[in-house]
């Protein structure tokens, strides 16, 4: 399946998920990268979902309503993964039954991006990204704005869908659903991956 040049942009959807870098800011860079995968996860058509825990709320109904009528890629506040460098993150499609998890794991400067339907061993797709690639300058993640933080943007973007969140969707259709051509051999960073069976 080709990508068209529109679907690799996502710089100016980052402040939808988090007003500013610094509010994400790790050590790592990890969570800037994260943001930027859900970004590019939502605009092909995923939701996120509080399944298997509470949508975070806050002590004030007003502030809970709001956040509920806040764009779809809005991600809380408070998101920086846990003490061990790992996110997990929700998702459901409208056009398709199951729901889909993606988990990055950062460890010595790599994350390692594992995007799969729950209960569907078959739609598992990995990929592993040097941060400081994407992220070169940990300076930039402080910032108030998100121009600048990242670098390499549109190859992020295209080696992400067409590795993990493409295959995703069309994996997670019934036998006479749509269907991706096999996956093409990606190159991403130091590793090699090559086609899989969806």
């Amino acid at each position: 399946m080709e990508i068209d040049e529109s679907d690799l942009s996502f710089e100016s959807l980052l402040p939808k998920a988090v007003a500013k870098p610094r509010l994400v800011s790790t050590d790592s860079g990890g969570a800037t990268l994260v943001v930027a995968l859900h970004c590019l996860l939502v605009k092909e058509g995923f939701q996120r979902t509080y399944r298997h825990g509470p949508m975070p709320v806050s002590s004030s109904p007003l502030k809970s309503v709001l956040r509920l009528l806040r764009s779809p890629y809005y991600l809380e506040g408070s998101f920086r993964g846990d003490e061990d460098n790992t996110w997990l993150l929700e998702y459901t499609r409208r056009d398709a039954p199951g729901l889909f998890v993606l988990q990055c794991s950062l460890a010595k400067g790599m994350m390692i991006v594992c995007g799969a339907e729950v209960d569907n061993p078959d739609n598992c797709n990995m990929l592993s990204l040097r941060v400081s690639k994407y992220v070169p300058e940990l300076a930039r993640c402080r910032q108030t704005r998100w121009e600048g933080v990242f670098d390499n943007g549109a190859a992020l973007a295209e080696m992400f869908l067409a590795a993990v969140a493409r295959h995703l969707i069309a994996a997670s259709y019934p036998a006479q659903g749509p269907k991706l051509s096999p996956k093409p051999k990606v190159t991403v960073d130091i590793f090699s991956f090559g086609t899989h069976k969806s």
